[in-house]
């Protein structure tokens, strides 16, 4: 397939080379300082890393959207150093004063609300992955922190992986039970579950292979966040076992 260049007039992307210089700093500060901050407030362990080695392109990183910090976790512990990855957000988020500077900074990319615009925002995500970069996007849409159940799955990057075929890497954030010492902690820890890459299944029509792609990773993530999770946390603050849920 022939990869197209990133549309250099697009205006969702800053070409101004200080920008991106100091862009560049802020993330590797970010790189530097993140991992400390989400081991002291989750502990955080990620597995299935090795899988990620095998991507040589672009990829679209489709995390569950169940913690505060899981953009970060997914951009410095998951992602990093094999590539520095765009993160879809909402655009709402890029209008807040100082932070929304700062998701810019760290390749925060926001949802647009027209229709003309979203037209721009998809090609500029298709030009990202065709250019071999690795994009975050949220399958669920919402973040609800520490939800006791995924919610149901956008097509938006299905569509993506399809028609661009790019592969679609699953992580999936569960909470397991702090032990030790810290036993009498309230909030979980986090462990990430790096899936493997889910491909469009090339023996189907355009329009079957994103609605099975999404059932296919909708299904896995599922299963592994049922699967692995430990321990809930619930609004009144006190740690309950899965088997309460039943």
């Amino acid at each position: 397939m022939k990869r197209n260049k990133v549309d250099k007039s697009n205006s969702l992307l800053h070409r101004n080379i200080l920008y991106k210089f100091l862009s560049f700093l802020l993330y590797i500060l970010a790189i530097i300082i993140l991992p400390y901050l989400t081991l002291i407030n989750y502990n955080i362990r990620v597995y299935g890393k090795r899988k990620l080695r095998k991507i040589k392109g672009g990829a679209l990183i489709t995390p569950t959207h169940n913690l505060a910090l899981d953009c970060a976790i997914t951009g410095a512990q998951i992602c990093f150093p094999q590539k520095i990855p765009y993160i879809v957000t909402m655009e709402k988020n890029l209008k807040i004063p100082i932070i929304g500077t700062i998701i810019k900074s760290l390749r925060g990319i926001g949802v647009p609300n027209s229709i003309n615009a979203k037209r721009e925002f998809l090609n500029t995500l298709n030009n990202l992955l065709e250019a071999n970069n690795w994009i975050i996007l949220y399958p669920e849409g919402n973040l609800i922190s520490f939800k006791k159940e995924l919610e149901p799955f956008k097509r938006g990057a299905f569509k993506m992986s399809c028609e661009t075929n790019i592969p679609i890497i699953p992580v999936v954030y569960t909470y397991r039970k702090p032990k030790g010492i810290f036993a009498f902690r309230k909030k979980p820890y986090i462990s990430g579950y790096i899936l493997d890459p889910q491909y469009p299944d090339p023996s189907l029509t355009k329009e079957e292979q994103h609605k099975e792609l999404k059932l296919r990773c909708e299904t896995l993530m599922n299963r592994c966040f049922q699967e692995k999770n430990e321990t809930y946390y619930d609004e009144k603050d006190r740690l309950f076992n899965i088997e309460d849920l039943y």
